[in-house]
Protein backbone atom coordinates (compact mmCIF):
# COMPACT_ATOMS: atom_id res chain seq x y z
CA UNK A 1 0.00 0.00 0.00
CA UNK A 2 2.74 2.51 0.85
CA UNK A 3 3.97 2.48 -2.75
CA UNK A 4 0.46 2.87 -4.25
CA UNK A 5 -0.01 5.59 -6.86
CA UNK A 6 -3.33 7.36 -6.28
CA UNK A 7 -4.76 8.55 -9.59
CA UNK A 8 -2.92 8.64 -12.93
CA UNK A 9 -3.64 4.96 -13.69
CA UNK A 10 -4.43 5.78 -17.33
CA UNK A 11 -1.13 7.63 -17.72
CA UNK A 12 0.77 4.75 -16.12
CA UNK A 13 -0.93 2.32 -18.49
CA UNK A 14 0.09 4.50 -21.46
CA UNK A 15 3.70 4.73 -20.24
CA UNK A 16 3.73 0.98 -19.61
CA UNK A 17 2.69 0.33 -23.22
CA UNK A 18 5.55 2.58 -24.41
CA UNK A 19 7.99 0.54 -22.29
CA UNK A 20 6.62 -2.70 -23.76
CA UNK A 21 7.06 -1.30 -27.29
CA UNK A 22 10.55 -0.03 -26.35
CA UNK A 23 9.68 3.50 -27.43
CA UNK A 24 9.58 5.34 -24.10
CA UNK A 25 11.38 8.72 -24.40
CA UNK A 26 14.66 8.84 -22.50
CA UNK A 27 13.67 12.13 -20.82
CA UNK A 28 10.23 12.70 -19.29
CA UNK A 29 8.89 15.49 -17.08
CA UNK A 30 5.80 15.60 -14.85
CA UNK A 31 4.33 19.02 -14.08
CA UNK A 32 1.85 19.57 -11.25
CA UNK A 33 1.30 21.29 -7.90
CA UNK A 34 3.46 20.22 -4.91
CA UNK A 35 2.61 16.88 -3.25
CA UNK A 36 0.23 15.63 -5.93
CA UNK A 37 2.02 12.33 -6.53
CA UNK A 38 4.70 13.30 -9.07
CA UNK A 39 7.46 11.42 -7.23
CA UNK A 40 5.23 8.37 -6.59
CA UNK A 41 4.43 8.30 -10.30
CA UNK A 42 8.13 8.67 -11.17
CA UNK A 43 9.12 5.85 -8.81
CA UNK A 44 6.45 3.55 -10.24
CA UNK A 45 7.64 4.30 -13.78
CA UNK A 46 11.23 3.54 -12.69
CA UNK A 47 10.07 0.24 -11.17
CA UNK A 48 8.33 -0.71 -14.44
CA UNK A 49 11.45 0.14 -16.44
CA UNK A 50 13.69 -2.03 -14.26
CA UNK A 51 11.26 -4.91 -13.59
CA UNK A 52 12.69 -8.34 -14.43
CA UNK A 53 9.26 -9.75 -15.31
CA UNK A 54 6.34 -7.97 -17.05
CA UNK A 55 6.06 -4.92 -14.76
CA UNK A 56 2.72 -5.92 -13.20
CA UNK A 57 1.67 -3.77 -10.25
CA UNK A 58 1.97 -6.70 -7.82
CA UNK A 59 5.19 -8.12 -9.27
CA UNK A 60 7.51 -9.65 -6.65
CA UNK A 61 10.66 -10.04 -8.69
CA UNK A 62 13.92 -9.11 -6.93
CA UNK A 63 14.09 -5.74 -8.67
CA UNK A 64 10.52 -4.74 -7.75
CA UNK A 65 11.04 -5.74 -4.12
CA UNK A 66 14.10 -3.48 -3.92
CA UNK A 67 12.21 -0.66 -5.62
CA UNK A 68 9.40 -0.76 -3.07
CA UNK A 69 11.95 -0.39 -0.28
CA UNK A 70 13.80 2.33 -2.26
CA UNK A 71 17.03 0.33 -2.17
CA UNK A 72 17.38 -0.36 -5.92
CA UNK A 73 21.02 0.39 -6.86
CA UNK A 74 20.23 1.57 -10.41
CA UNK A 75 17.75 4.16 -9.17
CA UNK A 76 19.17 7.63 -8.51
CA UNK A 77 17.18 10.51 -6.99
CA UNK A 78 18.33 14.13 -6.69
CA UNK A 79 16.58 17.46 -6.25
CA UNK A 80 15.69 19.85 -3.48
CA UNK A 81 12.45 19.60 -1.50
CA UNK A 82 11.09 20.08 2.02
CA UNK A 83 11.77 16.51 3.18
CA UNK A 84 11.02 17.29 6.80
CA UNK A 85 7.30 17.92 6.12
CA UNK A 86 6.64 14.35 4.95
CA UNK A 87 9.07 12.82 7.45
CA UNK A 88 7.49 14.52 10.48
CA UNK A 89 3.95 13.67 9.38
CA UNK A 90 4.72 9.99 8.73
CA UNK A 91 6.58 9.88 12.07
CA UNK A 92 3.36 11.12 13.68
CA UNK A 93 1.48 8.30 11.89
CA UNK A 94 3.86 5.68 13.33
CA UNK A 95 3.55 7.05 16.87
CA UNK A 96 -0.24 7.31 16.62
CA UNK A 97 -1.22 4.09 14.83
CA UNK A 98 1.78 1.85 15.58
CA UNK A 99 1.06 -0.34 12.54
CA UNK A 100 3.17 -1.79 9.75
CA UNK A 101 1.63 0.40 7.05
CA UNK A 102 2.47 3.65 8.85
CA UNK A 103 5.99 2.33 9.44
CA UNK A 104 6.33 1.63 5.71
CA UNK A 105 5.33 5.22 4.83
CA UNK A 106 7.85 6.61 7.32
CA UNK A 107 10.67 4.40 6.04
CA UNK A 108 9.98 5.46 2.45
CA UNK A 109 9.91 9.14 3.45
CA UNK A 110 13.33 8.80 5.09
CA UNK A 111 14.78 6.79 2.20
CA UNK A 112 13.70 9.47 -0.28
CA UNK A 113 16.15 11.69 1.59
CA UNK A 114 18.85 9.04 1.97
CA UNK A 115 18.85 8.31 -1.78
CA UNK A 116 20.35 11.80 -2.26
CA UNK A 117 23.49 10.54 -0.50
CA UNK A 118 24.07 7.33 -2.52
CA UNK A 119 27.57 6.92 -3.92
CA UNK A 120 25.97 6.61 -7.36
CA UNK A 121 24.76 10.19 -6.94
CA UNK A 122 27.59 11.98 -5.17
CA UNK A 123 31.28 11.52 -4.62
CA UNK A 124 31.94 10.29 -1.04
CA UNK A 125 34.35 13.20 -0.56
CA UNK A 126 31.35 15.57 -0.72
CA UNK A 127 29.77 14.11 2.42
CA UNK A 128 32.74 13.44 4.71
CA UNK A 129 31.27 15.65 7.43
CA UNK A 130 27.93 13.80 7.29
CA UNK A 131 29.19 10.22 7.40
CA UNK A 132 28.50 9.81 11.13
CA UNK A 133 24.96 11.21 10.77
CA UNK A 134 24.25 8.81 7.89
CA UNK A 135 25.64 5.87 9.89
CA UNK A 136 23.36 6.73 12.82
CA UNK A 137 20.30 6.88 10.52
CA UNK A 138 21.08 3.54 8.84
CA UNK A 139 21.62 1.91 12.24
CA UNK A 140 18.36 3.35 13.62
CA UNK A 141 16.49 2.24 10.47
CA UNK A 142 17.70 -1.33 11.07
CA UNK A 143 16.42 -1.24 14.65
CA UNK A 144 13.17 0.58 13.80
CA UNK A 145 10.96 -2.42 12.87
CA UNK A 146 11.62 -3.85 16.35
CA UNK A 147 11.56 -0.56 18.29
CA UNK A 148 9.43 2.35 17.06
CA UNK A 149 10.93 4.67 19.68
CA UNK A 150 13.77 5.08 17.15
CA UNK A 151 11.43 7.28 15.08
CA UNK A 152 12.19 10.47 17.04
CA UNK A 153 15.93 9.85 16.83
CA UNK A 154 15.73 9.34 13.06
CA UNK A 155 13.75 12.57 12.60
CA UNK A 156 16.42 14.45 14.55
CA UNK A 157 19.22 13.10 12.37
CA UNK A 158 17.23 13.84 9.19
CA UNK A 159 16.92 17.48 10.27
CA UNK A 160 20.72 17.64 10.22
CA UNK A 161 20.89 16.12 6.74
CA UNK A 162 18.38 18.47 5.10
CA UNK A 163 20.59 21.48 5.80
CA UNK A 164 23.42 19.96 3.75
CA UNK A 165 24.48 21.76 0.56
CA UNK A 166 24.39 18.35 -1.20
CA UNK A 167 20.59 18.64 -1.24
CA UNK A 168 20.97 21.76 -3.42
CA UNK A 169 22.44 19.58 -6.23
CA UNK A 170 25.77 21.35 -6.79
CA UNK A 171 27.28 21.07 -10.25
CA UNK A 172 29.76 18.49 -8.89
CA UNK A 173 26.82 16.14 -8.24
CA UNK A 174 25.55 16.46 -11.83
CA UNK A 175 29.05 15.82 -13.20
CA UNK A 176 29.42 12.75 -10.97
CA UNK A 177 26.11 11.38 -12.31
CA UNK A 178 27.16 12.06 -15.91
CA UNK A 179 30.38 10.12 -15.34
CA UNK A 180 28.45 7.28 -13.69
CA UNK A 181 25.84 7.22 -16.49
CA UNK A 182 28.32 5.82 -18.98
CA UNK A 183 28.71 2.65 -16.91
CA UNK A 184 25.30 1.31 -17.88
CA UNK A 185 24.39 -2.36 -17.55
CA UNK A 186 23.23 -3.96 -20.79
CA UNK A 187 20.33 -5.66 -18.94
CA UNK A 188 19.01 -3.22 -16.32
CA UNK A 189 18.47 0.41 -17.30
CA UNK A 190 19.57 3.18 -14.99
CA UNK A 191 16.96 5.74 -13.95
CA UNK A 192 17.68 9.25 -12.70
CA UNK A 193 14.78 11.08 -11.01
CA UNK A 194 15.23 14.84 -10.60
CA UNK A 195 12.68 16.30 -8.22
CA UNK A 196 11.82 19.97 -8.56
CA UNK A 197 14.12 20.55 -11.49
CA UNK A 198 13.19 24.26 -11.33
CA UNK A 199 15.32 24.58 -8.17
CA UNK A 200 18.58 23.65 -9.93
CA UNK A 201 21.22 26.36 -10.10
CA UNK A 202 22.13 27.70 -13.53
CA UNK A 203 25.47 25.86 -13.51
CA UNK A 204 23.85 22.54 -12.52
CA UNK A 205 21.13 22.99 -15.16
CA UNK A 206 23.76 23.69 -17.82
CA UNK A 207 25.67 20.53 -16.84
CA UNK A 208 22.43 18.53 -16.95
CA UNK A 209 21.79 19.79 -20.46
CA UNK A 210 24.84 17.87 -21.65
CA UNK A 211 23.38 14.63 -20.25
CA UNK A 212 20.02 15.33 -21.93
CA UNK A 213 21.76 15.91 -25.26
CA UNK A 214 23.91 12.77 -24.99
CA UNK A 215 21.76 10.35 -23.00
CA UNK A 216 23.13 6.77 -23.06
CA UNK A 217 20.85 4.17 -24.68
CA UNK A 218 19.88 2.42 -21.45
CA UNK A 219 19.59 5.52 -19.29
CA UNK A 220 16.32 7.32 -18.44
CA UNK A 221 15.73 10.72 -16.85
CA UNK A 222 12.44 11.53 -15.10
CA UNK A 223 11.93 15.09 -13.86
CA UNK A 224 9.26 16.75 -11.75
CA UNK A 225 8.39 20.44 -11.59
CA UNK A 226 5.72 22.73 -10.23
CA UNK A 227 5.37 24.90 -13.33
CA UNK A 228 7.22 24.68 -16.63
CA UNK A 229 7.91 28.39 -17.07
CA UNK A 230 10.28 28.33 -14.10
CA UNK A 231 12.55 25.82 -15.89
CA UNK A 232 15.11 26.79 -18.53
CA UNK A 233 13.64 26.29 -22.00
CA UNK A 234 16.63 24.27 -23.34
CA UNK A 235 15.91 21.66 -20.63
CA UNK A 236 12.15 21.54 -21.23
CA UNK A 237 12.58 21.28 -25.00
CA UNK A 238 14.51 18.01 -24.60
CA UNK A 239 11.84 16.25 -22.51
CA UNK A 240 8.39 14.90 -23.13
CA UNK A 241 6.23 16.90 -20.73
CA UNK A 242 3.09 15.58 -19.04
CA UNK A 243 0.91 18.08 -17.16
CA UNK A 244 -0.85 16.19 -14.38
CA UNK A 245 -4.38 17.26 -13.39
CA UNK A 246 -5.18 17.78 -9.73
CA UNK A 247 -6.55 14.67 -8.06
CA UNK A 248 -10.33 14.34 -8.13
CA UNK A 249 -12.06 14.76 -4.79
CA UNK A 250 -12.95 11.06 -4.48
CA UNK A 251 -9.29 10.12 -5.13
CA UNK A 252 -8.10 12.63 -2.49
CA UNK A 253 -10.61 11.22 -0.02
CA UNK A 254 -9.33 7.69 -0.66
CA UNK A 255 -5.74 8.91 -0.29
CA UNK A 256 -6.43 10.65 3.02
CA UNK A 257 -8.42 7.77 4.50
CA UNK A 258 -6.42 4.77 3.28
CA UNK A 259 -2.86 6.11 3.14
CA UNK A 260 -2.68 9.08 5.52
CA UNK A 261 -5.27 7.70 7.97
CA UNK A 262 -7.33 10.84 8.51
CA UNK A 263 -11.02 11.52 7.97
CA UNK A 264 -10.78 15.33 7.86
CA UNK A 265 -10.70 16.60 4.27
CA UNK A 266 -7.88 18.91 3.23
CA UNK A 267 -7.56 20.60 -0.16
CA UNK A 268 -4.25 18.82 -0.74
CA UNK A 269 -1.59 16.64 0.86
CA UNK A 270 0.64 19.72 0.88
CA UNK A 271 -1.88 21.58 3.02
CA UNK A 272 -2.11 18.61 5.41
CA UNK A 273 1.68 18.39 5.84
CA UNK A 274 2.06 22.16 6.35
CA UNK A 275 -0.86 22.39 8.77
CA UNK A 276 0.56 19.50 10.80
CA UNK A 277 4.02 21.10 10.83
CA UNK A 278 3.06 24.73 11.55
CA UNK A 279 -0.43 24.50 13.06
CA UNK A 280 -3.84 25.60 11.80
CA UNK A 281 -2.82 29.25 11.41
CA UNK A 282 -0.83 28.35 8.28
CA UNK A 283 -3.80 28.55 5.91
CA UNK A 284 -4.76 32.00 7.19
CA UNK A 285 -1.22 33.29 6.53
CA UNK A 286 -0.98 31.75 3.04
CA UNK A 287 -4.43 33.08 2.06
CA UNK A 288 -3.33 36.63 2.86
CA UNK A 289 -0.16 36.10 0.83
CA UNK A 290 -2.16 35.09 -2.26
CA UNK A 291 -4.42 38.12 -1.81
CA UNK A 292 -1.36 40.36 -1.63
CA UNK A 293 -0.16 39.05 -4.99
CA UNK A 294 -2.99 41.14 -6.51
CA UNK A 295 -2.25 44.27 -4.50
CA UNK A 296 0.92 44.82 -2.49
CA UNK A 297 3.10 42.70 -0.23
CA UNK A 298 3.27 45.55 2.26
CA UNK A 299 0.10 44.33 4.02
CA UNK A 300 1.54 40.84 4.34
CA UNK A 301 4.85 41.92 5.88
CA UNK A 302 3.27 44.51 8.19
CA UNK A 303 1.21 41.72 9.79
CA UNK A 304 3.57 38.73 9.73
CA UNK A 305 7.11 40.13 9.93
CA UNK A 306 7.70 38.78 13.45
CA UNK A 307 6.36 35.33 12.56
CA UNK A 308 8.60 35.01 9.49
CA UNK A 309 11.63 36.57 11.18
CA UNK A 310 11.59 33.78 13.77
CA UNK A 311 11.31 31.10 11.09
CA UNK A 312 12.30 32.04 7.54
CA UNK A 313 11.32 28.57 6.27
CA UNK A 314 7.64 29.38 6.78
CA UNK A 315 7.89 32.15 4.18
CA UNK A 316 9.39 29.79 1.62
CA UNK A 317 6.73 27.17 2.40
CA UNK A 318 4.01 29.81 1.95
CA UNK A 319 5.56 30.79 -1.39
CA UNK A 320 5.60 27.22 -2.71
CA UNK A 321 2.11 26.45 -1.37
CA UNK A 322 0.65 29.61 -2.90
CA UNK A 323 1.83 29.07 -6.49
CA UNK A 324 -0.98 26.63 -7.48
CA UNK A 325 -3.55 28.63 -5.46
CA UNK A 326 -2.66 31.79 -7.29
CA UNK A 327 -2.53 30.01 -10.64
CA UNK A 328 -6.25 29.22 -10.33
CA UNK A 329 -6.91 32.94 -10.60
CA UNK A 330 -4.92 33.31 -13.83
CA UNK A 331 -7.88 32.13 -15.91
CA UNK A 332 -9.70 35.40 -15.16
CA UNK A 333 -6.82 37.60 -16.39
CA UNK A 334 -5.94 38.82 -19.85
CA UNK A 335 -2.86 37.40 -21.56
CA UNK A 336 -0.65 40.45 -20.92
CA UNK A 337 -1.37 40.29 -17.19
CA UNK A 338 -0.65 36.55 -17.13
CA UNK A 339 2.76 37.15 -18.74
CA UNK A 340 3.57 39.81 -16.13
CA UNK A 341 2.54 37.48 -13.30
CA UNK A 342 4.65 34.64 -14.71
CA UNK A 343 7.67 36.94 -14.70
CA UNK A 344 6.93 37.82 -11.07
CA UNK A 345 6.73 34.16 -10.05
CA UNK A 346 10.05 33.41 -11.73
CA UNK A 347 11.64 36.24 -9.76
CA UNK A 348 10.10 34.94 -6.54
CA UNK A 349 11.42 31.43 -7.16
CA UNK A 350 14.88 32.79 -7.94
CA UNK A 351 14.64 34.94 -4.82
CA UNK A 352 14.19 31.83 -2.69
CA UNK A 353 17.49 30.40 -3.90
CA UNK A 354 19.27 33.73 -3.35
CA UNK A 355 17.85 34.18 0.13
CA UNK A 356 18.86 30.67 1.21
CA UNK A 357 22.40 31.11 -0.09
CA UNK A 358 22.87 34.54 1.49
CA UNK A 359 20.81 33.79 4.64
CA UNK A 360 19.24 37.23 4.39
CA UNK A 361 17.10 38.59 7.20
CA UNK A 362 13.42 39.44 6.86
CA UNK A 363 14.03 43.16 6.25
CA UNK A 364 16.18 42.45 3.19
CA UNK A 365 13.74 39.77 2.03
CA UNK A 366 10.74 42.11 2.26
CA UNK A 367 12.57 44.78 0.26
CA UNK A 368 13.41 42.23 -2.42
CA UNK A 369 9.76 41.21 -2.58
CA UNK A 370 8.54 44.82 -2.85
CA UNK A 371 10.99 45.35 -5.72
CA UNK A 372 9.54 42.34 -7.53
CA UNK A 373 6.31 44.32 -7.95
CA UNK A 374 8.00 46.44 -10.62
CA UNK A 375 6.85 43.90 -13.22
CA UNK A 376 3.49 45.63 -13.07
Amino acid sequence: MCNTVFGYQELLSHLGSLIHKQCLPHAIAFESAPYTGKLSLSLELARMLQCQERAHIDCNCFSCIRHRSLTAPNLMIIGKKRFILEITYTAYMVKTHKDQESLCYFQRAVRKLLKRFDTYVINPSQIKGLSSVLEHIYEAMRILPHDITEVSRIVGYCEKLVSSSVIDVPVATVRHIIEHSHYVSTKTPKVLIIENIHTLSESSASALLKLLEETPDNFYIICTMIQRYSVLHPLISRMQLFSLPLLHEHVRTKLFQQALKISHAYDSVHELFLTHYYGHSFKEVSTLFVRCMHTSFQDFFSKYTELIENNLDIFFDILEYSIPLFSKKLADMDIKHIIRMKKKWIRLINMRTHAQKQRVNIIVLSKMLMQSEEVY
